[in-house]
This record gives C-alpha cells, structure tokens and sequence, in this order.
C-alpha cells in the first residue's frame, strides 16, 4: 500500500494568504463608490461604441500632454462590457487583475530576493494608498500595477 503524502503549509504561505486576503477587502471595500468621470469612465465608453456601434478607434483618451493614450485599454474591456454590460463588470474586471499583481509581485520578487522580501514588496503592493485607489477605476492607466508586475515575473527570471 502506498503512503500519502501529506503537504504541509508553511507559515510564509498563511502570510501570504493574509495579505492576498487584505489586498483583495481593500480593492473591493468601496466598490458602489467608484468616481465616475470622464478620466474613469472613458475607456467604458470606448469599449461600448466598439460592441454597440462598432467604432474601432485608433487612439484612446486625450491627454494634456502632446500624445493621446493608446487605445489598448478599451481594446482589452471590449470582451468584458460585451459580457457584462455594466460598468461594475468593468471595475471588477479591472479590481481582480490588479489583485493579482500583488500574487505577482510575490512571485517576482522570491527569484530575485528571497521568501521573506517577496512578503513584504507583496504587503506594501497590498495596502499601497495609490495602488488601491486606482485599481478601482478604469482609466488608461489603471492596469499599471498589473501589467508591470506581469511583465517583472515574466521578465526577471529570463534575465537572471
């Protein structure tokens, strides 16, 4: 008869779990009160004249600096509205990917530093102020955090 192995859970990964679990309250703690303006809501707006009118625009948001924002984000929330048809579907969307930049920014950082480090860069990616309060919204920009801790993990491991 075979033994099975039991695995057991390490106290870094309860740790980790906490924070996932902070992050996760403090991005969708104040949910129903999103801001909605013209910065917040544009890409929303792009990405319902793609599903409903069928506008495939060349540039995103114009800015106050000299070139507009790409047109990625309302790009990348077209499958969502067409989905959803909400804007709340928008946000959630956009809440979970920037949730799991701090899982990523664990992850990044125990190949360059360790389990202990990667704790702590993901703790302060948890309750970072700026972090949380844009991961609730859905302008061009609100997909930082995401992208640049995606691109890290993916990135870091290849260069090491």
């Amino acid at each position: 008869m075979k033994k099975r192995s039991v695995s057991t859970v390490t106290g870094d990964q309860v740790i980790l779990f906490l924070i996932l679990a902070v992050a996760l309250i403090a991005r969708f703690r104040y949910l129903l009160y999103i801001e909605h303006n013209v910065d917040h809501a544009y890409t929303v707006w792009q990405a319902m004249r793609t599903v409903d009118l069928g506008v495939f625009p060349l540039t995103g948001q114009r800015t106050s600096v000299l070139f507009d924002n790409p047109p990625l984000t309302g790009y990348l929330l077209t499958p969502v509205w067409m989905l959803t048809r909400s804007p709340l579907g928008v946000y959630v969307f956009i809440i979970s990917l920037n949730w799991l930049s701090v899982w990523l920014t664990y992850r990044a950082t125990r190949i360059l530093a360790g389990g202990k480090l990667a704790l702590v860069t993901s703790g302060l990616m948890a309750v970072n102020p700026w972090v949380v309060e844009y991961s609730r919204t859905s302008w061009a920009q609100s997909l930082l955090p995401f992208f640049v801790c995606a691109v890290a993990w993916l990135l870091w491991p290849v260069l090491m």
